[in-house]
C-alpha cells in the first residue's frame, strides 16, 4: 500500500507535529468526562478517539490550505538559503503585503475581502517558484508540493501548479494525492495531455484499470495534435503494454 502524505512518519516534521498540536488543542477543549455521564456505554477515551479522526479528516478535506502552512514556513526557514539575499527581501516584502490573507489559512476559507489580495503578484510569484524548483531539482519534493500549493493561492485554479503538485505528490509516492491534483489540473485544462498521462499511470498504479483506460483514451484523443512529439507518443505506447500486462494478469 502506498504511504499517503497524512500518514504518521517515525520522524514527524515539525508541521505535522503543530498539527498534532492543534488537533489535541481542539479536543482539550471538549467536555468528554461530560458526554460519558449521558452516555455511559461510550468511554471519555473512545469518544476522544472518535472526534480526533474527524478532525483529521476535516484536515485532509482542506487539503491545499494546509500544504499552504507547510509552505509559508518553508517560505522562513529555507528560502534565504535558496535565493540571494536581494530576491530574499523582496520575497518577504510581498509577503507583508498579502499578510492578513495569508493569515487567513488556517484550516479555513480565505474571506471575499481578502480574496483579491491573493491575486498574482508577479515578483512574489516568481520567487516562490524559483524556491519550488530548487527544492525539487534537489530532491526536497514534499517541500517544493507545499510551495507549489501556495503558489496556487496566489494563482487559484492554475493548470501548471495543480499539475506540479501532482508530479511532487508522486514522486513522494502519495498516490491518491498526485490523482486529486492530476484531476484538478485537467478539470481547468481538459486539454493538458500530459496531466491525463500521468493520471493515468497513477491509476494503473493503484490497479485502477478502468480509470486508466479512461485517462489514457483522453491522452489518445489529444494526441492527434500531439503525433510529431515523440514524448507523448512513447508514453502512450508504454502505458498501453503496461495496462495489457496488468489486465492480463489481473
Amino acid at each position: 500500500m502506498n504511504k499517503t502524505f497524512f500518514q504518521e512518519n517515525e520522524t514527524k516534521s515539525r508541521f505535522d507535529s503543530e498539527l498534532d498540536s492543534w488537533i489535541d488543542s481542539q479536543l482539550d477543549s471538549m467536555d468528554f468526562e461530560g458526554e460519558a455521564a449521558f452516555n455511559p456505554l461510550v468511554s471519555p477515551k473512545l469518544k476522544r478517539e472518535q472526534e480526533k479522526a474527524k478532525l483529521k479528516e476535516k484536515i485532509q478535506d482542506k487539503v491545499i490550505e494546509v500544504l499552504s502552512l507547510r509552505g509559508i514556513e518553508i517560505v522562513y526557514s529555507k528560502g534565504s538559503q535558496i535565493l540571494n539575499a536581494e530576491n530574499y527581501e523582496t520575497l518577504i516584502e510581498g509577503f507583508e503585503k498579502i499578510r492578513d490573507a495569508l493569515d487567513e489559512l488556517r484550516l479555513n476559507s480565505v474571506s471575499e475581502e481578502n480574496q483579491n489580495n491573493l491575486l498574482p503578484i508577479e515578483e512574489t510569484y516568481e520567487l516562490l517558484n524559483k524556491i519550488a524548483i530548487d527544492l525539487s531539482a534537489n530532491f526536497n519534493n514534499e517541500d517544493a508540493l507545499a510551495i507549489y500549493a501556495l503558489l496556487l493561492n496566489l494563482n487559484p485554479g492554475n493548470r501548471d501548479c495543480l499539475y506540479h503538485m501532482g508530479m511532487e505528490a508522486q514522486t513522494i509516492k502519495d498516490i491518491p494525492l498526485a490523482i486529486k491534483f492530476y484531476s484538478l489540473a485537467v478539470e481547468a485544462d481538459p486539454s493538458f495531455i500530459e496531466a491525463h498521462l500521468f493520471k493515468a499511470e497513477c491509476h494503473l498504479l493503484e490497479n485502477d484499470f478502468g480509470e486508466a483506460v479512461k485517462s489514457l483514451q483522453n491522452a489518445k484523443t489529444l494526441s492527434i495534435d500531439n503525433i510529431h512529439n515523440p514524448l507523448v507518443t512513447n508514453f502512450i505506447k508504454d502505458l498501453e503494454e503496461w495496462l495489457s500486462l496488468a489486465t492480463k494478469a489481473a
